[in-house]
């Protein structure tokens, strides 16, 4: 089982500039792959409408849409810094941000080996 840490009040607002840009380079990976290399797919809906979209509009609408939810976290944390579960919500969302990026290693690995 894994069991997350708080991080320090002042390291969480690293955090999150972290996840942003993790957010922002996943749309990146999955874009190329899909649309350059047309070799991958994407299975969730919003990340369909997403690749849907020329490179610009997308990228500026991923970066709006993962800013907002960053923001309304970043507020949470500062309203509710007395709660010691939602120090916590950084860490799990870095964790959470690693998944997509092992899915790009596997196919980028796959792609380039065959």
């Amino acid at each position: 089982m894994i069991r997350l840490k708080s991080i320090p009040y002042h390291l969480s607002d690293y955090a999150l500039h972290i996840v942003f840009f993790a957010m922002v380079g996943d749309y990146l990976l999955t874009f190329w792959g899909i649309h350059t290399l047309g070799y991958i797919e994407e299975f969730n809906p919003l990340m369909v409408w997403f690749m849907q979209l020329p490179l610009s509009l997308g990228l500026a609408l991923r970066a709006l849409y993962a800013g907002f939810l960053l923001l309304i976290i970043h507020w949470g944390l500062h309203k509710l810094s007395h709660q010691p579960f939602y120090h916590k919500l950084p860490v799990a969302l870095l964790v959470i941000q690693t998944l997509p990026y092992a899915m790009h290693i596997i196919w980028l690995y796959k792609y380039f080996t065959a």
